[in-house]
């Protein structure tokens, strides 16, 4: 039979004690042990951001640390954005065919080659640029590259997008059933009366046709470009070391267009506003959103101070932890039939959106409006307190901060700004420039956004939710 002895406290005491028949010395844990030198931490370097241009055009960017990892991204200055309505979601077609066979490998040995290296990838479109990534560790980074720039030269044969178009038919299909993707994608829509910026980022159904072989390998040809590439990574790298392997890999020989394709120019960035509403038989969803600012504007960082003073909240995340946007204006608004309350912002390199996106349970369209324009006009009309200000910089900052701690996403961050063709900053740069931020500077931008006639995009139970007209005159200071 096991018998259970119960084992007294060990007393704080140097004396030996003893436990189970055996003596044990004691030693409180404020004193050093004896014979054990202290070991003295290794000295932690902070991440070094370097950047530079090889003579072919590519853009080099790391942000090098001392880890055994390494995120590597490569951005195409392409996307939506460069599209019309024939070609629309070309580029999202792009992006689901990625991975698939190129001029020297099969989709199986691709396949093969990162699951032997241990590493990830994945590749992401958007407005302006195309981005294709993996994640491997550090000493394995000089066969991964080479790898990325193969990518960048898919064939595209007649049978692997024959038998990839029905799951890409059913990926755009989900981006337009999401009520709230739907409507950021339609302000961008009326915003920019669908040109450049307005461009959907999926394919509309009026384009979920096969496209030809031939029409997407001219636009590969036309945009991935040594000179409309950036080449990042984070990690465990070294930038001289980097940038000699992407010269290698990227050469201006493999990724020539050919001569008698036209040069690509940028579709202008001009915001004309707009209105849209769909009635359905759900919950209201509403947007409400101006011209703001982009990456080369001086007021950036007012705007992200902005953006985290109104701040947000939505009722399906209230059991998540702190920082969600309790005490923010408009989280503090959310209640009774008003389910979710949320600022956002794009930034593009010429230009930029900012707004409101809320939704509510039917009926409750006017109540939900009225939230919206009373909390921006209170911005636009008196500074922020101290207080509020403080906590809508220290939310700025985390949110930089926090948002780019995984490698993928610091390659994302400087990549972005990068290939938007600004001075690249660290997110310990873009963050630090928040505290020169005051409540005049918020309130001024404020000011600014609302003067731009605004653009209003409702869908779902729409009866009450005011014209776009009408939400004008309402934020007229």
């Amino acid at each position: 039979m096991n018998t259970i002895r119960a084992i007294r406290p060990i007393a704080r005491s140097s004396s030996p004690v003893q436990l189970l028949g055996r003596k044990y010395s004691t030693l409180p844990l404020s004193e050093k042990l004896p014979s054990t030198p202290l070991q003295s931490e290794a000295p932690q370097s902070r991440p070094v951001l370097q950047e530079s241009k090889l003579p072919n055009g590519v853009r080099v960017v790391t942000v090098a640390s001392q880890v055994p990892v390494a995120a590597v991204g490569v951005f195409v200055e392409a996307g939506s954005r460069y599209e019309n309505l024939e070609n629309s979601g070309t580029f999202f077609a792009l992006k689901s065919l990625a991975f698939t066979s190129t001029l020297n490998r099969t989709a199986l040995r691709l396949a093969r080659e990162f699951e032997v290296l241990g590493a990830t990838y994945s590749a992401a479109s958007g407005r302006e640029q195309m981005l294709y990534s993996s994640e491997v560790q550090s000493d394995k980074v000089d066969e991964v590259v080479p790898i990325l720039a193969d990518v960048l030269r898919p064939r595209l044969t007649e049978w692997e997008i024959r038998d990839q178009w029905h799951s890409i038919e059913e990926e755009s299909r989900a981006v337009q059933a999401n009520a709230r993707t739907f409507v950021f994608e339609q302000v961008h829509a009326e915003a920019y009366r669908n040109r450049g910026l307005g461009q959907p980022n999926y394919i509309p159904e009026s384009n979920m046709h096969q496209p030809s072989e031939s029409a997407l390998k001219q636009i590969v040809e036309q945009y991935y470009v040594p000179n409309r590439l950036v080449v990042a990574a984070s990690g465990g790298v070294q930038h001289e070391a980097f940038a000699e392997l992407v010269a290698k890999s990227f050469t201006a020989e493999s990724l020539a267009a050919p001569a008698d394709l036209p040069s690509v120019a940028k579709p202008p960035a001009e915001y004309l506003a707009g209105e849209y509403r769909q009635a359905a038989n759900f919950d209201t969803h509403l947007a409400v959103a101006f011209q703001a600012v982009s990456w080369a504007d001086k007021d950036l960082y007012a705007l992200k101070v902005l953006k985290a003073l109104l701040g947000g909240l939505c009722r399906s995340l209230t059991s998540a932890g702190p920082g969600r946007g309790f005490t923010t204006r408009l989280g503090s608004k959310v209640s009774g039939p008003i389910q979710e309350l949320s600022a956002f912002s794009s930034v593009y390199s010429d230009s930029g959106l900012f707004g409101v996106l809320g939704r509510a349970t039917p009926g409750n369209a006017s109540q939900l409006a009225d939230t919206i324009i009373q909390e921006l006009a209170t911005v636009a009309s008196k500074p922020a307190s101290a207080a509020d200000l403080k906590r809508a910089v220290a939310q700025a900052k985390a949110a930089v901060l926090f948002g780019t701690e995984s490698r993928s996403a610091l390659v994302e961050f400087v990549g972005t700004q990068a290939a938007a063709h600004r001075a690249v900053q660290s997110p310990e740069q873009f963050a630090a420039a928040f505290e020169a931020v005051s409540a005049e500077d918020v309130q001024r931008v404020a000011r600014r956004l609302l003067s731009s006639r605004p653009t209003l995009v409702a869908v779902g139970d729409v009866v009450g939710v005011p014209s776009a007209d009408a939400v004008h005159k309402a934020l007229k200071l």
